[in-house]
């Protein structure tokens, strides 16, 4: 079965032009909702509060800067919608919610998620997994951000406005006055300039595996003035304002990033006192392997939220011990992923429903096996194509996915409009029937490039999730063409660290996508720049193609040059993608104001309009 129809029902696929002259016409902007009244100060813990508005409060207006006579500048409403091929609400809005209308907040609390794995390091740039997001999301807000009502729209953020101009080159934000760090310093252009130009020139050679997309698509920023932010692409690109919208592009103080790109040891990572934003919550507390706590910023910008005191992460590693910290309700939520294997995940919906507020997620990314072209016998493309053949998905799909399961895609399958899952079904490997005929020909292939015999090779696998699971399948599967995996499981961390360092041979390893536009895997994982092009791998075509995509408005177009683009990876196989499945998001009903949306590229995790009700085990 097609999961992306049975996932996402009738995927409406929606394209907001680029508002460019040179494009030939605009699109119309999105009507802004009305300005919610401005909260009252938060009262004593104990009283209760209305419910404040899901979205962001309207922007004040701000005066557009000057532009030539005969090339205006198209003025941004705000919130407005992405200018980019965006997944529609897929029914979001009709998904029931846990805080029912009209209920009042109760403020104060501390929420517990449940925490597969630690965080990798204390510079939000150098981050690469969502659950590291997780934690510092809370800390540092971005330039704009996804409206948490349809998880589709842009909305400010620290940038209360935007606007392009008629090349489709220059972007112009202003800033949000009086938004200060949590330290007390004002939040400034020069604080966002700052971080788009490290992002993209990545001091003392750091990785930066997040921020891929902006060294795609930016030539460099500017402080105008302390309200003003310039922005120069290198080519108009349709998914820029996704790509800023994204949490990964986090904005630290200017100054405190200074001293550790420059300062007396220059590369080294932030000191705990140095995390330091203008988030809704500030750190309390980090004790490596155990737990990474916030509390409420004062500071924050848009009170009276945060409603809670704090959130308290908790780190179990063990799969038995975080089943019996969520069914004791010394959990409250699992962090982002589904925190248990599937019989507990199951068990636990089923004797425990009428505790629980259950999502459904489908990983908006791509997952499967990152293939290190640098090391024999790996850089032959026939060796490659032999392995992506002799991957039996109907097997992973029944042994990994009991609630249902397909292929996943170069780009995410719910992009049909580039090749859709019933494409892929049609392909060798990736189709169920025909599978022995495929395993036949990896054994050909094989022998043609000088191992008729197989050979031996290593898998490496971060200890979280279901990469052990993955990696174990695939070891056995590809026995049946001589091909003798040892398995290499590591920590989180470091597993991502010989990742980056091309420390190993293949890996198994899962990517959520940034933001709701095919560039997001393009920027991630194919680009030489992307963060996670872990294979090394390089392509002029591909290039050039990718040059010409990115800037493309009409849908039809662009999904042709993206279809070339598909191509050339399946003809070079530099990555073999896996499966993927329907998971379930579990927390306690206690638990108001937070609705996980369907696509982890989507979720900013910052928790500031959840509350904690009366209810165990909450309070």
């Amino acid at each position: 079965m097609n999961m992306a129809k049975l996932a996402f029902g009738l995927l409406a696929v929606t394209l907001t032009a680029l508002l460019i002259a040179a494009c030939g016409g605009a699109a119309a902007p999105q009507a802004a909702p009305a300005a919610p009244q401005q909260a009252a100060p938060a009262p004593a813990p104990a009283a209760p509060v209305p419910v404040a508005p899901a979205q962001q409060p309207a922007a004040p207006a701000a005066p557009a800067p000057a532009a030539p006579a005969q090339q205006p500048a198209v003025p941004a409403m705000a919130p407005q919608a992405v200018p980019t091929v965006a997944i529609a609400p897929i029914a979001q809005q009709q998904r029931p919610a846990p805080t029912p209308t009209g209920q009042q907040v109760i403020p104060g609390g501390i929420l517990v998620p449940l925490a597969g794995f630690d965080l990798g390091h204390t510079d939000p740039h150098r981050n690469t997994s969502v659950a590291e997001l997780s934690y510092m999301t809370h800390i540092y807000p971005g330039i704009l951000q996804y409206d948490t009502t349809t998880w589709v729209d842009i909305a400010p953020d620290l940038a209360v406005s935007w606007e392009v101009d008629s090349t489709g080159k220059a972007y112009t934000f202003k800033v949000r006055e009086g938004t200060t760090y949590s330290d007390g310093s004002t939040v400034s252009a020069e604080d966002m300039s700052y971080s788009l130009n490290r992002m993209i020139d990545r001091p003392n050679d750091i990785a930066m595996p997040r921020s891929g997309c902006i060294r795609g698509f930016m030539e460099n920023a500017q402080a105008i003035d302390p309200t003003t932010l310039r922005v120069n692409l290198k080519d108009p690109a349709v998914g820029f304002l996704g790509c800023v919208a994204s949490p990964w592009i986090s904005i630290p103080p200017k100054s405190i990033l200074e001293e550790i790109d420059s300062g007396s040891d220059p590369g080294r990572e932030l000191e705990l006192d140095e995390v330091i934003g203008a988030g809704p919550f500030v750190l309390k507390n980090y004790q490596r392997g155990i737990s990474f706590e916030v509390e409420r910023n004062e500071n924050y910008y848009d009170q009276p939220r945060p409603y809670l005191d704090g959130v308290r992460h908790v780190v179990v590693t063990d799969p038995s011990s975080r089943v019996a910290a969520f069914r004791t309700g010394h959990a409250h939520k699992e962090a982002v992923f589904p925190a248990f294997g599937a019989d507990d995940d199951v068990a636990i919906r089923e004797q425990m429903g009428d505790q629980l507020f259950v999502s459904e997620t489908v990983g908006f990314g791509v997952g499967g096996i990152h293939i290190n072209l640098r090391n024999a016998p790996f850089d032959d493309v026939r060796v490659r194509k032999a392995l992506q053949l002799a991957v039996d998905r109907e097997e992973m799909i029944e042994l990994i996915h009991p609630s249902g399961g397909e292929a996943q895609c170069y780009y995410p399958c719910i992009f049909e409009w580039i090749y859709s899952v019933d494409d892929y079904m049609q392909l060798p490997g990736f189709r169920f029937d025909g599978h022995l005929d495929d395993v036949e020909e990896a054994k050909r292939l094989l022998a043609e490039a000088g191992y008729p015999d197989g050979f031996d090779a290593t898998i490496t696998f971060r200890k979280v999730g279901p990469y052990p699971d993955y990696s174990a399948i695939v070891a056995q599967q590809w026995k049946a063409i001589g091909v003798d995996l040892t398995l290499r499981p590591m920590e989180s961390a470091a597993g991502f660290a010989a990742y980056q360092q091309g420390d190993f041979e293949i890996n198994w390893q899962g990517t959520g996508l940034n933001f709701l536009d095919p560039d997001a895997a393009n920027d991630l994982l194919w680009l030489p720049t992307a963060g996670r092009n872990y294979q090394g791998w390089e392509n002029a075509e591909f290039l050039d193609l990718f040059d010409q995509e990115k800037q493309e408005v009409d849908q039809a177009k662009r999904g042709e040059l993206l279809r070339q683009m598909t191509d050339i990876l399946l003809d070079e196989v530099p990555y073999i993608p896996g499966t993927q499945g329907i998971g379930f998001h579990l927390q306690y009903r206690c638990v108001k104001g937070y609705t996980q949306p369907r696509a982890l590229g989507q979720n900013n995790y910052r928790f500031d309009k959840v509350w904690l009700d009366q209810e165990e085990p909450c309070r």
